[in-house]
């Protein structure tokens, strides 16, 4: 049969190749319960933010086991895009926030390493929109 037939009948060809243990099972022994696709994408956020920078692949799966990983995001750059591009307002006001208290000051485009300025200018429309709602 076809890869086609597998990823059909087991949801991606990676999966038959661990059903018929020709592959380590990346999902087994994994209590998705535990680890809800929100509380991972929220945890691995605030860890990259006190952080201020992205975690690498490695220092991801020391937190959490590839099987969660690939299952909620498919790939590490898919989950990537996510933890440096998704952000509410009211996340990147937080943000803001905090560095504001660590630098003592308002903070300017330049101090921000992560998310990246260009973040918080497409959701406010400029960077002085962003300073201003912590102004409030």
């Amino acid at each position: 049969p076809s890869g086609g037939t597998y990823s059909k009948r087991f949801g991606s060809w990676e999966k038959a190749l661990m059903r018929a243990e020709l592959i380590e099972d990346i999902y087994k022994d994994i209590d998705f319960d535990k680890h809800p696709k929100e509380d991972v994408i929220n945890d691995l956020k605030k860890i990259c933010i006190d952080k201020e920078r992205l975690l690498s692949k490695e220092e991801i799966f020391k937190l959490y086991p590839e099987g969660i990983i690939k299952e909620y995001f498919g790939s590490y750059p898919v989950l990537r895009k996510i933890l440096e591009n998704d952000y509410s307002k009211e996340d990147l006001i937080y943000i803001l926030q905090l560095k504001q208290k660590k630098l003592r000051r308002i903070p300017t485009n330049k101090d921000m390493k992560f998310p990246k300025a260009i973040v918080f200018i497409d959701k406010f429309g400029s960077w002085q929109n962003a300073v201003d709602e912590i102004s409030k």
